[in-house]
């Protein structure tokens, strides 16, 4: 049996083929980070494993195992073939001895009959008796030379090299079946590898549900600009154009991470590979209407939502005297704030 290569069956050790991916290591950091480990849902819901691109060396060598079974039956066929030609040949050649055998041994006979026929002892028989002699002598004679040539036939040289070649024609059918066999025994297995690969691609959250992840986490943040980094009292109540429409207070103002003029360097391809791909991260869904007055004024029947990996945040907090500005780079997934930048503008200045 045919020693074949052993594949891992971690889903995650394959991805550092994946260009489109992060590295293994990304999500374990998360995953072994007890704070952190419940965002491993969120890089699973932003870099996701296409289900063609699980187990590529698997279905390489199962590509690499057909060709091979083709260029082999291909090979089998042009051997059998010649084989065949060649047992056809050694059958003509035989039955061509069998019949110049055949037309000796007659000629023979029709010469002993002729020399029997002209002897004196022959002469003086009774014509009755000439005919059955001569019908009995050529009926021995034509079945010893009917076995003698049967026996030529079967112990010939033709007849034993056609039959040598039959037999190692077999072999080869044989060792050709053994072969495609332990193939398609193979192919089997790395179809079940891969098929339990892909079973392993974790089921990324609803939109929804990140979504709200995500607004609650802009909610600490601008509890956390207000209490912490803007440290004032007097924060008045914003108004609006809508008496309707509530406006909170930090103001915010927010946009994808990517499309910022300048990024900070750790989020450079040649920096930090995994954090440039949290910078890249973006996943749309559609949106959901919890009733028919929502989005009303929306002038298509559906509504998609986009969530990046990393946003540019910027809140804006209001006081009596004061603008109080706190901005940075929020890698969602990870949690992390990059790139803090807090102004202040005494309004009475």
């Amino acid at each position: 049996m045919p020693e074949y290569i052993s594949y891992s069956r971690d889903i995650w050790d394959y991805i550092k083929d994946l260009p489109y991916m992060p590295s293994r290591t990304d999500r374990e950091r998360l995953f072994l980070d007890e704070e952190k480990r419940e965002r491993v849902k969120l890089w699973d819901y932003f870099f996701r494993i296409k289900p063609e691109d699980v187990g590529k060396p698997q279905r390489e060598e199962i590509a690499s195992i057909i060709k091979e079974i083709r260029k082999s039956i291909e090979e089998c066929k042009q051997i059998e073939k010649a084989i065949l030609e060649r047992i056809n040949d050694l059958k003509s050649i035989s039955i061509t001895k069998v019949i110049k055998r055949s037309v000796w041994g007659c000629g023979i006979l029709g010469i002993a009959l002729f020399l029997v026929s002209r002897t004196s002892a022959f002469e003086t028989t009774p014509a009755p008796d000439k005919y059955i002699y001569c019908v009995i002598f050529s009926i021995a004679w034509l079945i010893i030379l009917g076995m003698v040539i049967a026996i030529a036939y079967v112990a010939g040289d033709d007849k034993k090299e056609a039959r040598q070649i039959a037999v190692s024609l077999k072999e080869i059918r044989k060792a050709h079946f053994e072969k495609t066999n332990e193939a398609a025994k193979r192919i089997s297995a790395l179809k079940k590898e891969v098929a339990r690969l892909r079973r392993q691609i974790p089921t990324p959250l609803h939109g929804q549900d990140v979504r709200q992840w995500f607004d609650d986490e802009l909610n600490e943040l601008r509890d956390y600009t207000k209490t912490q980094v803007a440290l004032v009292r007097e924060i008045i109540e914003v108004q609006s154009d809508d008496i309707k429409a509530k406006v909170e207070n930090p103001l915010l103002v927010s946009g994808p991470g990517e499309l910022q003029q300048i990024i900070p360097r750790r989020f450079l391809i040649d920096v930090n590979r995994d954090l440039n791909k949290h910078l890249g991260a973006k996943q749309a869904f559609l949106v959901e209407k919890k009733s028919n007055n929502d989005l009303k004024d929306f002038p298509y029947d559906t509504l998609f939502d986009i969530l990046y990996g990393v946003y540019f945040l910027e809140f804006i907090v209001i006081a009596e005297d004061m603008l109080v500005t706190h901005s940075f780079f929020y890698d969602f997934i990870g949690h992390w704030c990059i790139n803090r930048k807090v102004g202040a503008i005494h309004l009475l200045e």
